[in-house]
């Protein structure tokens, strides 16, 4: 990855461990990630001042109650650059976000490892154009963090809708095997209606709205017609419980 710049997005149960130390390791790796909100962020360090002994690495202890908040559609945000004790000498830049700054529950912390001091007053202006009802993230280099939004969809169905959760097997392999087959189903009938000009009029629905209309027409193809349908499918339609 040496040759690449990459930009890791994930939620704040990602951001531990072996996540952490990754992005330590490689300078071109940069993540955008949910923190929680009650890890310790401090001012930057103050500049050396000529005497004898190590410099400190933190500054000043912050609450993030009692930031500077702007409000940017429904939400009240701010960001700000500061030290954390998740990466320590490297400074990061961080973005609160919260609905009400009077009573402030519920806010949510957000983390860029790669800021740029010299353009931070850039990151105040929408990095993309956004559609008005878009008021969330608005902020910067913050915007990319709602690419990661269509992946939760896609976990959150294959949860909810295809037994992502109830595979019958204990082998490394085969919940690997379990998973990547059933990305592969979900896949398939997502671009189903877009592929086959027949399924046209299914490419509006959702993957398993898609997968409910397809039982009948797999079943009687099977019945009548001894009809070959790809195993994927069928493993789909079949397999997997509506």
């Amino acid at each position: 990855m040496s040759d690449k710049d990459i930009t890791f997005l994930c939620d704040a149960w990602y951001t531990k461990g072996d996540t952490i130390d990754c992005v330590k390791e490689d300078d071109n790796l940069e993540l955008i990630s949910a923190v929680r909100c009650d890890t310790s962020i401090y001012e930057l360090p103050p500049p050396p001042n000529g005497k004898k002994g190590r410099a400190p690495i933190y500054g000043d202890k912050l609450s993030i109650e009692d930031l500077d908040y702007k409000k940017v559609g429904d939400y009240y945000q701010t960001t700000k650059l500061v030290r954390t004790k998740l990466f320590r000498e490297k400074t990061v830049e961080i973005m609160v976000t919260v609905n009400d700054v009077d009573e402030f529950k519920n806010p949510r912390m957000f983390i860029n490892t790669n800021p740029d001091e010299c353009k931070l007053e850039e990151f105040s202006k929408p990095k993309r154009k956004t559609n008005k009802k878009d008021n969330n993230f608005t902020i910067g280099s913050f915007s990319d963090y709602e690419i990661s939004w269509s992946i939760e969809v896609i976990f959150y169905e294959l949860k909810t809708f295809w037994s992502f959760g109830n595979y019958m097997v204990r082998t490394k392999q085969g919940i690997e095997t379990y998973i990547n087959l059933l990305g592969l189903v979900y896949t398939f009938v997502k671009i189903l209606p877009f592929w086959v000009e027949e399924f046209n009029e299914l490419n509006s629905l959702s993957p398993q709205e898609i997968k409910s209309q397809l039982a009948p027409f797999y079943l009687f193809c099977k019945a009548k017609f001894k009809f070959l349908i790809p195993t994927f499918l069928a493993i789909s339609i079949t397999s997997i419980t509506f």
